[in-house]
């Protein structure tokens, strides 16, 4: 037996919708795609923005410190300064050879003091690189360290540093007697 047909209206009474189920799902699901995007889009520009500030911010620092050791005059006996330090860090200063220096120059970003400079040190006839970090008023040699690929110290040009010249005993011309 057939059963009748039920009218839209005894439909409606229970609540039944008349649309087909799939359509209303797929709505929701491209409403549910539409703010998907919509929020993607957002962190997008977000991260974005993040990028741009974290890069004018890097900016600001590194020309303040520019800045701020440019104002700053080099010390002109660094040389000097950097001799004493060598003479007094080694504990055996008889494996201590030949010691090069490079031109001094600003410290960057991690690294200590307003001034540095890389020195090439002959141990036991084996050059190994230094990094030698000038800061204060008057100036001293705070770190003497070995030297790390940031201090780009393989890329410097170095000149022999200058010994010490001999103490005399007396003034010259006069002699022990």
């Amino acid at each position: 037996m057939k059963r009748p047909r039920r009218s839209s209206a005894w439909a409606k009474g229970l609540g039944f919708k008349r649309e087909r189920p799939y359509i209303a799902a797929m709505s929701n699901r491209l409403s549910t795609h539409i703010r998907a995007a919509t929020l993607y889009e957002s962190l997008n520009q977000l991260r974005h923005l993040g990028r741009v500030a974290s890069i004018l911010t890097c900016y600001c620092v590194f020309a303040t410190s520019a800045a701020i050791a440019e104002e700053r005059q080099a010390p002109a006996n660094y040389k000097e300064l950097i001799q004493s330090a060598v003479k007094t860090s080694f504990i055996d200063p008889a494996t201590v050879g030949l010691v090069e220096i490079s031109p001094l120059h600003p410290t960057r970003g991690p690294q200590l003091g307003d001034w540095m400079a890389c020195l090439r040190i002959a141990i036991n006839g084996q050059p190994t690189l230094y990094s030698a970090f000038i800061d204060g008023e008057p100036p001293k040699v705070i770190l003497l360290r070995l030297a790390v690929r940031f201090d780009d110290c393989a890329q410097d040009q170095y000149d022999p540093l200058p010994t010490a010249p001999p103490i005399q005993d007396g003034p010259a011309g006069c002699r022990k007697k």
